[in-house]
């Protein structure tokens, strides 16, 4: 097992056998969840997102400790100038690290259905969130159609071209695609798809 699914499939169990408490919603972001739903990506870290604050603390609270005495990891909080906002854990699985967030906002980061362009980090991804089977477990992953706009958005094109390679193979959805990408991102990249389909 690769040390990007041993982790995966410890913070799965945590959180999914945690019987004494209410479930905790929880979203696969970034590389893995690309991964997770066939790109070729060899990912450095575990991206999971929390829909709030509570969530993640009662995450936090059951994060396995090397030794019963240790503290559990701490939540760090940051606010930007832009209005961003996050709350974030970072703990490590076997040496792989795990960073689990809860952002309370955005800030001026564009996230809409109506042309500017759908979010990874956003509320919309989880609305839009989709299951794939990872050993026993069904796990939440932001679709890839939504991560494609991201990687555009951050210049990553090595990321967007993994991205868009699947999604050419999956036959994707153009109106999907043409409700999370921004505007100028479809017009190039339905192309691209287009133009490399089978």
């Amino acid at each position: 097992m690769s040390p990007w699914e041993n982790a995966l499939t410890t913070v799965a169990r945590t959180i999914m056998g945690n019987s004494n408490q209410e479930p905790i919603p929880w979203l696969v972001v970034g590389s893995v969840a690309s991964v997770l739903q066939g790109c070729k990506m060899d990912p450095r870290d575990l991206d999971i997102l929390f829909p709030s604050r509570d969530y993640l603390t009662q995450y936090v609270s059951c994060v396995p400790r090397k030794a019963p005495d240790d503290e559990p990891p701490s939540i760090t909080s940051e606010s930007f100038s832009s209005g961003f906002e996050w709350h974030k854990v970072q703990h490590e699985v076997d040496g792989f690290l795990v960073d689990a967030v809860y952002i309370a906002s955005g800030g001026d980061i564009p996230d809409s259905t109506a042309g500017c362009g759908v979010w990874e980090g956003g509320p919309l991804a989880r609305t839009f969130a989709r299951t794939v089977q990872f050993h026993d477990f069904g796990i939440q992953v932001v679709p890839l159609e939504i991560q494609l706009e991201s990687q555009i958005r951050r210049g990553r094109q090595d990321r967007a071209e993994a991205i868009a390679a699947v999604l050419r193979t999956t036959c994707c959805d153009p109106e999907m695609l043409k409700q999370f990408l921004g505007r100028d991102h479809f017009e190039a990249w339905s192309i691209k798809l287009r133009a490399n389909s089978p």
